[in-house]
């Protein structure tokens, strides 16, 4: 199965490809998940296309591709192998996998309201 999330998707830059920094998006959506240790865990997302900032308090895998097998000796497709206590940003689709790897990991998925749809929001014109 594949993403639904475009490939040309770029959530830090607007449409003139300036750079966007993501302290001005607006909070979305927040979900708190316990996945098992060696264990993984589908999620399904509350937008066909979701800009997540993601942290988790030990070492998991996040998958964009449902169906993709997590192969620790190989090529994950869709994969990205991400450390405890850091904050990652993505653009996922409606559907991802996440892995906790060798103990159990609390993991925070904070969704975000994406640019273009921020741009207009109290945008004003005087006559």
């Amino acid at each position: 199965m594949s993403t639904n999330v475009p490939f040309n998707a770029n959530p830090l830059a607007s449409n003139s490809d300036t750079p966007i920094p993501f302290d001005i998006t607006r909070p979305a959506f927040t979900k708190t998940i316990v996945v098992a240790a060696n264990s993984q865990l589908v999620v399904t997302m509350p937008s066909d296309v979701n800009l997540a900032m993601i942290v988790s308090d030990e070492a998991f895998v996040v998958v964009d591709r449902p169906g993709s097998v997590v192969n620790s000796g190989g090529w994950t497709i869709g994969g990205f192998d991400a450390g405890p206590e850091i904050y990652y940003n993505f653009i996922l689709g409606s559907e991802v996998v996440f892995v906790a790897k060798d103990a159990p990991a609390t993991i925070v998925i904070n969704c975000q309201t994406i640019w273009s749809a921020l741009q207009n929001i109290g945008k004003y014109a005087q006559s």
